[in-house]
């Protein structure tokens, strides 16, 4: 047989002595061709091929999945890699991590979303009050539209469930807080809609006492 029809890896069956040798190629080089014999685990010069029983295994390296970066760490990055001097405003540095493919928005709602809204519902300890005068809904939905986001989020806690209903018939629910920080969060994203949040609960004839978290202990 040919020798010159292997490679290193490639699997064989050689003539030693009397014996045929099931064997890998572990070496070919000036002095000939050395294996190992499956069966011992010894290497041997090899004289004689009689069989090829396989090509080497050629081992293909699975690209591994580039490690999304969160928002905070696309805009470190945009800051970091951006013009000397250059300032960004936080809705032009979300913009910006989005049009170098440094972040993708999840499946958070946006206050772009918060449009149209026909009623809506707040869930509070196990109590629930709704809104569908149409101007008070309208005062609802400009504070939520007016939402900045905010960068690395919040230490609010976000108790109060907000589920309103879209003129196109989808439901959105976003969580509120429940202290007196004016934000409201989805899927993880933070948007503030003012400096104070008892606005926003007075619509719906809500005090602070009723929707603060439960005391522990």
């Amino acid at each position: 047989m040919n020798h010159t029809d292997v490679k290193v890896g490639t699997q064989i069956v050689a003539k030693v002595g009397c014996n045929e040798v099931k064997a890998v190629i572990t070496e070919i080089g000036e002095n000939g061709i050395m294996a190992r014999s499956h069966k011992s685990g010894k290497e041997f010069r090899v004289k004689t091929i009689l069989q090829v029983e396989s090509a080497p295994e050629v081992i293909r390296e699975t690209p591994k999945p580039e490690k999304k970066l969160s928002l905070f760490s696309a805009a470190i990055k945009v800051m970091e890699t951006g013009p000397a001097g250059q300032t960004y405003s936080v809705k032009e540095l979300v913009a910006e991590t989005i049009a170098q493919g440094l972040w993708t928005p999840g499946a958070g709602k946006t206050p772009e979303q918060l449009a149209g809204i026909v009623s809506a519902t707040l869930r509070v300890k196990a109590e629930e009050f709704t809104l569908t005068d149409a101007a008070t809904l309208d005062k609802l939905e400009a504070m939520l539209r007016v939402g900045k986001y905010e960068l690395g989020g919040t230490g609010c806690p976000f108790t109060a469930l907000l589920d309103v209903a879209l003129e196109t018939g989808e439901i959105l629910t976003v969580a509120l807080a429940t202290d007196s920080c004016g934000v409201w969060m989805s899927e993880g994203y933070y948007y503030s809609y003012g400096g104070d949040s008892q606005p926003l609960y007075d619509l719906f004839g809500v005090t602070m006492d009723m929707v603060a978290p439960y005391n522990k202990g």
